[in-house]
């Protein structure tokens, strides 16, 4: 999990502190990046078809948005720890997932809309494993 690895950076607290209360957290590098602009799209559009599911925590951080250097330090932390090289990174109550593919098939198969039911109302980190 993401957390482990980055409590031991000051630079990253205020990551720390922000992915600590999201069941759905979601960081991107740029709005320019398509995958990026899908996933957000693609659990937006989810929650809508559920009525809006009012108790689930979901948090997107554009990292190059931060201040200074920290956003390229977080996605350089995240690009070594999961192997992958390119943003979004999602994870879903601390479990990473693979990328945008990864959740659209999970959508496509009708995992999506299960898992956010789930997490509604439900503290972070409260999940059962799926």
């Amino acid at each position: 999990n993401y957390l482990q690895i980055c409590c031991c950076c000051c630079c990253c607290c205020y990551f720390c502190f922000w992915y600590i209360f999201a069941q759905i957290a979601v960081i991107t590098k740029s709005n320019n990046c398509d995958d990026c602009v899908a996933t957000k799209e693609l659990l937006m559009k989810t929650r809508e078809d559920l009525g809006g599911l009012d108790k689930l925590s979901m948090t997107f951080l554009v990292a190059d948005e931060l201040p200074g250097k920290n956003g390229q330090m977080i996605l350089d932390d995240l690009a070594q720890e999961t192997k992958e090289e390119n943003p979004p990174y999602i994870f879903f109550d601390g479990d990473f997932l693979d990328g945008y593919e990864e959740l659209e098939e999970m959508a496509n198969e009708g995992l999506l809309d299960s898992m956010m039911k789930g997490f509604n109302g439900v503290p972070v980190g409260g999940h059962e494993e799926f």
